[in-house]
């Protein structure tokens, strides 16, 4: 192993793997849990992006199809943020009603 691989390594730990970290942290801290939870879906998306843009390799049928739910699913989220698509209103029971 030389010294190039070595620092390589090392940048990849400490750039690559770190910084991302120190950048995800940051940005949950900030953000509600229901963004996060699905930011987080971006990663496989991010991944075979990279891949297509960079490898030249071409995204498969059920790639596509997992990306466009996963963008669905992201504006749906950002749509509707969590707490407004549940508002209704809990319905009282008297005495005399069966709790069914």
């Amino acid at each position: 192993m030389s010294a190039t691989n070595v620092f390589g390594y090392i940048y990849l730990g400490i750039v690559g793997t770190g910084l991302a970290y120190a950048l995800w942290f940051r940005g949950i801290s900030r953000l509600n849990a229901s963004t996060v939870t699905f930011l987080a879906l971006l990663s496989s998306v991010t991944a075979v992006s990279i891949d297509a843009v960079f490898l030249g390799k071409w995204l498969s049928v059920g790639q596509v199809i997992g990306v466009i739910f996963v963008r669905f699913g992201i504006a749906l989220a950002q749509k509707f943020p969590a707490g407004d698509f549940r508002q209704v209103k809990p319905t009282t029971i008297n005495k005399n009603q069966s709790r069914v």
